[in-house]
């Protein structure tokens, strides 16, 4: 096995030290390049033999001369699923560690069987921006580094106990009920080497795929996208841009059925549409347009309790030079100005008019209906609604140009 000589040797790294023989070799192999490593240790106190894992590291670690840092952390049912936890605290306790020492680069013994497996998880799952393992990626505020995936674990493990490396065996790894462990005892175990240099080849070209679609989505990839120019695109094509577009801005897990309800929601005779994406975000769709918006952020409550300038970044309102303007009373205070709720009527005449519908009747742009301005009175009556986005003395204004990510 090569020394690892592809990064530059003057520099500072972190170092994901497991135990296992990855890890263990990732190890070895950095110490005999002569690079200058912090290794990052975490105990999850998951297995029994987790703590003469720890020993066993920091023993490698001293005999080595290498820095090692060690976190203990400790798993409670209610954290959820145990993996994706563990990776969370594993990532932040590397950001911690790289800005104790001032490094921002972490080597990581993730090998070609983690590549593989990665790769089929994926398929099951849906889609992703590349498939398997890239040697060099951001996760936090690391870069990450992958140097051994052309090795597999065989090879790994035959290194460490041919230089008389120390390393341990994860007995988790044969629980099958964790998919990741399944797909490797299930499926790639039975796998020759012929057929996994054939699912190698497979992921470059599925890449090669994903990297000539990009090219084309990206043209059309901006803070709204164009129906029109969406609506020109192939399936896979749409599929693509609907994940880039989305995953930019939040995590989410969009599965092949899940992007086909999106598209058809899109597809829908519905001018306007609220595609519902989870607690926090959702699709706007506003005729030739679709915009991602966070659920919370065209929300406003401004109590007012005499009469002022109120601006915010939706509205504009000059409550003191004509108050007629607003049917504000002497005896309206305090007002409340918000954006209009659902299902709220207004009085016109003798009327009672459902202030969506007034807003619809005016011709007001759907996402920009998500933060019009209703005034309320101190009886909670809905005394003014903007007809129009300002008046002729500019008394009001409702703002355009708003982000609502």
């Amino acid at each position: 096995m090569e020394k690892i000589v592809k990064y530059p040797l003057d520099e500072k790294y972190l170092v994901a030290v497991s135990g296992g023989p990855d890890s263990m070799a990732l190890l070895d192999l950095l110490i005999k390049s002569k690079y200058s490593i912090v290794v990052c240790f975490v105990n999850y106190h998951h297995r029994s033999n987790s703590n003469d894992e720890e020993k066993m590291v920091k023993a490698f670690c001293k005999k080595n001369n290498v820095t090692c840092e060690m976190l203990n952390a400790h798993y409670k049912i209610d954290y959820g699923n145990f993996e994706n936890w563990a990776r969370v605290v594993r990532y932040d306790f590397f950001a911690k560690i790289g800005k104790k020492y001032k490094i921002n680069q972490c080597f990581v013994g993730h090998h070609q069987d983690d590549l593989l497996e990665t790769y089929l998880l994926q398929k099951q799952r849906g889609y992703v921006s590349y498939y398997g393992l890239q040697e060099q990626t951001n996760i936090k505020e690391i870069f990450i580094i992958r140097p051994l995936l052309k090795y597999t674990k065989n090879e790994l493990e035959e290194y460490c106990k041919q230089n008389k490396i120390p390393y341990s065996f994860d007995y988790t790894n044969n629980d099958v009920n964790l998919s990741r462990n399944k797909i490797r005892l299930e499926v790639l175990s039975k796998y020759s080497s012929k057929k996994k240099l054939a699912l190698l080849k497979e992921i470059e070209e599925e890449n090669k795929k994903i990297s000539t679609i990009n090219k084309k989505i990206n043209r059309i990839l901006c803070d709204t996208i164009s129906l029109t120019e969406f609506n020109k695109l192939n399936e896979e094509e749409k599929d693509r841009l609907l994940y880039a577009y989305i995953a930019q801005f939040i995590n989410i897990n969009l599965s092949k059925a899940r992007l086909l309800d999106i598209k058809k929601q899109i597809s829908s005779l519905d001018g306007n549409k609220d595609i519902h994406l989870n607690e926090d975000y959702s699709l706007i769709k506003e005729y030739s347009s679709l915009k991602l918006v966070k659920n919370d952020m065209y929300k406003y409550y401004v109590v007012v309790e005499k009469p002022m300038i109120i601006e915010n970044k939706y509205i504009y309102f000059d409550l003191i030079s004509d108050p007629s303007t607003f049917y504000i009373k002497k005896d309206s205070y305090p007002l409340i100005i918000r954006n209009v709720e659902k299902d709220r009527k207004i009085k016109i005449g003798s009327i009672n008019k459902s202030v969506s519908r007034l807003l619809i009747d005016e011709k007001v742009p759907y996402l920009k209906r998500l933060y019009w301005p209703e005034i309320v009175n101190n009886k909670g009556e809905i005394i003014f609604v903007p007809r129009k986005s300002q008046d002729e003395k500019k008394l009001y204004i409702v703002k355009d140009k708003i982000s609502m990510i």
